[in-house]
């Protein structure tokens, strides 16, 4: 299966808006990255104004799809797909900060 089908393959299973139940126009979805056989896009109900960041990808098992119902906007979630990388160090500083 091409790249170019398994990602319309894949937005079928996400054509719609988990909270309102409304259609997503396919024109309005963003693709943020792709990368081998992956595509991480964004789509944004503009009924209900809830907005989901999915991974669209072709596997052995052919095409599948994981959301993340989520409020930030499209520059907010490529923003902290290109930052840096959560370590085990700022996990344990976070859980100072939030314990003092």
């Amino acid at each position: 299966m091409s790249l170019d089908r398994h990602y319309h393959k894949g937005l079928q299973l996400i054509s719609h808006c988990p909270l309102c139940q409304s259609h997503y126009p396919p024109r309005e979805t963003t693709v943020l990255d792709a990368r081998d056989d992956a595509h991480l896009i964004y789509l944004h109900c503009n009924t209900c104004g809830s907005s989901i960041v999915a991974l669209v990808a072709l596997d052995e098992r052919g095409v599948f799809s994981q959301g993340l119902l989520t409020d930030l906007s499209r520059e907010e979630v490529m923003r902290f797909h290109k930052g840096a990388e959560v370590n085990p160090d700022d996990v344990i500083e976070m859980h100072k900060v939030l314990t003092n």
